[in-house]
C-alpha cells in the first residue's frame, strides 16, 4: 500500500509504470481499477502521455454496466433501468442478467454491447476498471493489479434491521420442511445447542447446499431477496469459537463474540460477516481472490492499513509512506502553497439527512465573510445533510455558492472537480460522523472492537461530558472523519495549491503544525441591531442609533465601542457630540458572527 498524499503523484507513476508495460517486451502485464469513471479515463489519458510515440494499442476499458449497458444507462426508459439496476443490487451478477431470457432485456441480452468485450482477446497489456472487476480472474491472475483509492464498500453488502428480517424471512420460506421460518425463531437456535442441535443442524446444512443459480432464478421471478441469503443464513448459525472447544480462528469457520457484542464471523477465505444484535443490522464482505496475482497495489492519499487489508482479504500488507509527516507539512505549505486557517476547536459532527446542531449563524458567517473578501470563487464541503440545510437556510448572510462548486464529504475522495487555479479558496465546515451502527460494523468486520468511553472537559468555564472512541477503535472514526476532513482539504488547488479555511477540529495530527488559528463567534444581538441600523450609509449619534434598536443607549455605545474595534465603524466629531458611520468593511462581515480573519489569510 503506497500511502502518499492526494497531489504528490501517485497515480501519474502508475501510469508512467503502465506505459513502460506498454512499451517494453515484459511478460508481466497490468490492471488498474478505481471507483470513479473520471479517474478511469485520466490515468489512460496519462499512459498515453507516457509512450514515446503518444499512441497505445494493447490498452482497453473493462465494460462497467451504468456506462456501457443501453438498459442500466436509461436508454430504453426508467422502469427497465430500475429493474435491472435493482438485480445487480441484490447479488446477480450483469452478465447472468443478460444471459437470462426470462428476463428478456431490451438492449438485446447476449447481444447487448456491455457483453462485446467479454468474447474479446484478454491478453491486452493493461485493463482499466472498476473494482468490481476484481472478481474476474482473468483481470487480476498473474497480473500486476493496482487499485487506486481505498476500496471502500465495493466489496460489501450492507442489510438493515429490517432488510435483515425480510431477507433471511424468505429464505427460510423458500422450503417447507424447514423448522423455522422467520430470524427471531433462527436466533432462538443459537440458545441452546443442546435442545436445538438438530433443528440448526438441518437449516446450516439446507443453507450450505443451496445452489446459488435457484436462488437468483427466485430473485428474477419474485423481485426480492438477496443472492448472499445462504451465506447470511449460515453466518447467524455458525458456531462459537468456544463451542467448536477452542478452535483456533483462521484454522475453518467459526463465530466470535466480540466484547461489545458485535459478533465476528469467519465463513471463508475471503467471507467475512459482522452482525450487531443491538442495531439488528449485519454487513457482509467477500473479497476477491488476489492470491494469483503478480503484485497487489493500493494507492491511498489517508489511508488505514487495518481496513485495507480487511477489505483485499490479505493477511500482510506492506505500508509504504512516501513522505514523512514534517516532509508532507512543507510539501504542502512551501512547495503547493496550501495556506490552512483553522477557525474551530469543535469536531462539530454533522451527521444524518438532517444534522441537529448546525450553527447556523457562525457557519453561515463565515461562509459570508470569505466570500466577500475572496478575489476568487469559493468551494465548499461539508455533509450531504448539512450541504442542503446551510444553503436553504435564510438569515441576513449573503451565501449563494453555485452547485457545481459545493461537494459533501460521501462523493469527493479521488474527485477532481476542485482542481486548478480557478477554485483557490475552500471552506470545509463540520466533519462526517456516520453514528455508532455503522463503526461497530466496520471495525467488526476485521475482529476488532469499536466502542466509546466518557471524557470530562473544562472549557471556557463550562464543563462538558463528551464520548470519546476506545483506542482500538481510533483507527476506525479517523479514517471515517479525520481523514475524510483530510481529503476535503487536498480537493481545492491541487497542484496549484489552495486557501482553505477549515471548521472543525477534526483535522488529522500531521496537519495541525501548519493550520493557522482564526475565531468565528456569535454576533450579540445588540451588534446586528446596529448594523442593521447603519447599513443604510448615513451618519448617526449614539442616541439616535438606540432610537431604532431595541437596545438601551448604553448598550448601544458599548457595542459601537466592539465594532470600532473591528474596524466595522468610524467615529466622528467631539466630546459633545460623536457621530458614527459605517466603514466600507460593513460590506463584507458578517450580519451574524465576528468572523476574526487576517487580511494575510487570503493572499498566498
Amino acid at each position: 500500500m503506497v500511502d502518499a498524499i492526494p497531489t504528490i503523484g501517485k497515480t501519474s507513476a502508475a501510469a508512467q509504470f503502465a506505459a513502460e508495460l506498454c512499451e517494453g517486451e515484459r511478460d508481466t502485464k497490468l490492471t488498474y481499477l478505481t471507483h470513479r469513471t473520471a479517474n478511469r479515463e485520466q490515468f489512460e489519458e496519462m499512459i498515453r502521455q507516457h509512450v514515446s510515440d503518444g499512441s497505445v494499442t494493447d490498452m482497453v476499458h473493462l465494460p462497467v454496466l451504468e456506462d456501457d449497458c443501453p438498459t442500466a444507462r436509461g436508454d430504453h426508459g426508467s422502469g427497465w433501468q430500475s429493474r435491472l439496476i435493482s438485480l445487480r443490487d441484490q447479488g446477480l451478477s450483469p452478465a447472468s442478467l443478460h444471459r437470462n431470457q426470462k428476463i428478456g432485456l431490451p438492449c438485446g441480452g447476449t447481444e447487448c454491447p456491455y457483453l462485446d468485450w467479454w468474447t474479446n482477446d484478454e491478453s491486452s497489456d493493461v485493463f482499466i476498471g472498476h473494482l468490481s472487476h476484481a472478481y474476474v480472474p482473468e483481470i487480476v491472475d498473474e497480473r500486476v493489479v493496482i487499485i487506486d483509492e481505498d476500496p471502500g464498500d465495493a466489496f460489501q453488502t450492507r442489510f438493515s434491521a429490517s432488510e435483515l428480517h425480510q431477507l433471511v424471512g424468505q429464505f427460510l420460506k423458500r422450503d417447507d420442511d424447514l423448522p423455522v421460518k422467520d430470524l427471531d425463531s433462527l436466533k432462538l437456535l443459537r440458545q441452546d445447542e443442546s435442545t436445538f442441535g438438530d433443528a440448526r443442524e438441518t437449516i446450516h446444512e439446507y443453507a450450505s447446499d443451496v445452489d446459488p443459480f435457484d436462488l437468483g432464478g427466485d430473485i428474477v421471478q419474485s423481485g426480492h431477496g438477496h443472492v448472499d441469503a445462504a451465506l447470511v443464513v449460515q453466518a447467524l448459525l455458525e458456531p462459537t469459537v468456544d463451542e467448536k472447544e477452542g478452535l483456533e480462528e483462521g484454522s475453518e469457520t467459526y463465530r466470535v463474540v466480540l466484547e461489545n457484542d458485535v459478533e465476528h464471523i469467519h465463513l471463508a477465505d475471503s467471507v467475512v460477516v459482522a452482525y450487531d444484535p443491538q442495531s439488528g443490522e449485519l454487513a457482509l464482505r467477500n473479497s476477491p481472490d488476489f492470491s494469483r496475482t503478480a503484485a497487489l497495489v493500493g494507492l491511498d492519499g489517508t489511508p488505514t492499513p487495518e481496513l485495507w487489508k480487511g477489505r483485499l482479504g490479505v493477511d500482510k500488507l506492506s505500508h509504504v509512506q512516501v513522505l514523512c509527516d514534517e516532509c508532507r507539512q512543507k510539501y504542502l505549505s512551501d512547495v503547493l502553497g496550501y495556506q490552512l486557517i483553522q477557525t474551530s476547536s469543535y469536531v462539530k459532527p454533522y451527521s444524518g439527512a438532517q444534522p441537529k446542531r448546525i450553527s447556523f449563524e457562525k457557519d453561515r458567517g463565515l461562509l459570508h465573510e470569505v466570500q466577500r473578501r475572496a478575489d476568487s470563487q469559493v468551494g465548499l464541503i461539508t455533509t450531504k445533510g448539512a450541504k442542503t440545510r446551510l444553503l436553504s437556510y435564510e438569515d441576513e448572510n449573503d451565501v449563494a455558492i453555485p452547485d457545481e462548486l459545493v461537494g459533501h464529504y460521501r462523493n469527493i475522495k479521488g474527485s477532481n472537480e476542485f482542481e486548478g487555479d480557478e477554485v483557490q479558496i475552500g471552506v470545509i465546515i463540520g466533519s462526517p460522523h456516520p453514528g455508532p451502527d455503522e463503526l461497530r460494523l466496520l471495525a467488526g468486520l476485521n475482529g476488532d472492537i469499536f466502542d466509546t468511553e466518557v471524557v470530562e472537559e473544562t472549557r471556557d468555564g463550562h464543563h462538558y461530558s463528551r464520548r470519546e472512541p476506545v483506542s482500538e477503535a481510533e483507527p476506525y472514526l479517523n479514517h471515517v472523519r479525520e481523514n475524510s476532513v483530510a481529503q476535503a482539504i487536498l480537493r481545492f488547488g491541487r497542484q496549484d495549491g489552495a486557501t482553505v479555511f477549515v471548521h472543525t477540529s477534526a483535522v488529522p495530527e500531521w496537519m495541525h503544525a501548519i493550520c493557522k488559528s482564526a475565531s468565528v463567534e456569535p454576533r450579540p444581538d445588540g451588534e446586528q441591531a446596529v448594523l442593521r441600523t447603519l447599513e443604510s450609509g448615513e451618519e448617526a449619534s449614539t442616541g439616535e442609533i438606540a432610537d431604532h434598536t431595541p437596545f438601551s443607549t448604553d448598550t448601544v455605545r458599548n457595542q459601537l465601542k466592539e465594532l470600532e474595534e473591528q474596524q466595522v465603524v468610524d467615529r466622528q466629531g467631539d466630546q459633545h457630540r460623536i457621530i458614527w458611520k459605517a466603514t466600507d468593511s460593513l460590506r463584507r462581515v458578517s450580519p451574524t458572527a465576528r468572523v476574526k480573519l487576517s487580511v494575510t489569510d487570503f493572499s498566498r
